[in-house]
């Protein structure tokens, strides 16, 4: 409708709680509502990596990623959040994925189907280490999930870390994702940006760059 979403961390003054907001513009940088919370206040953790998506109606979704400190060290989570569009939250924030420390992406068509992208953590041969491997989540347009592309998307990447990533959606429902990896070769790490186009369901790589 003419208007922007913008969703971003926020620390508050004087305290080191962190949270996800939401705030609404004219293309004219006038405020439209009041600053939305995504995120439960005082949820444990830090959220990271902010994203979010509208359809047609001005419904969107947000996707971040949650550090908890655990036995000093931080476990990562993939979280997910939808709104009308009024701003109202339509469900309580849920958790996509666990243990990944690729930050997600999402992209949403005008009809309200969307996919996001994160990385899902899998063993690597005979290392004792795991690696992220980019994954597809598709949903429909009730926000509910509808299917995952193969695992790992992209089997070409045998030694590689995916740092992050970023999805879009044509108007033919092909999937294109863009994201930087980190081939791992004689303990040195070369990084590369690797685009891939996909089929609509994510099984098949149709361009690759």
């Amino acid at each position: 409708g003419g208007g922007f979403e913008h969703a971003g961390e926020i620390v508050p003054p004087l305290d080191y709680q962190t949270g996800v907001f939401v705030n609404t513009y004219s293309l004219a940088g006038v405020s439209l509502r009041d600053t939305i919370r995504v995120d439960e206040p005082g949820s444990p953790g830090w959220p990271m990596g902010p994203i979010l998506a509208a359809d047609a109606q001005g419904r969107f979704v947000v996707v971040w990623r949650q550090a908890l400190e655990n036995n000093n060290r931080l476990d990562y989570s993939i979280w997910m959040r939808s709104f009308d569009a009024a701003g109202k939250p339509l469900a309580d924030a849920e958790i996509l994925a666990h243990e990944t420390d690729a930050l997600p992406s999402i992209d949403m068509a005008p009809s309200g189907e969307f996919v996001v992208v994160l990385g899902r953590t899998a063993p690597v041969g005979d290392m004792n280490f795991d690696q992220e491997w980019p994954q597809f989540l598709f949903f429909g347009a009730d926000f509910l999930p509808t299917h995952e592309s193969p695992y790992p998307v992209d089997p070409s990447l045998e030694m590689a870390y995916s740092l992050l990533s970023a999805v879009s959606l044509n108007g033919n429902g092909e999937l294109a994702i863009a994201y930087v990896d980190a081939s791992i070769t004689s303990f040195d790490r070369v990084r590369r940006l690797r685009l891939r186009t996909f089929s609509s369901d994510g099984s098949s790589i149709l361009k690759t760059g």
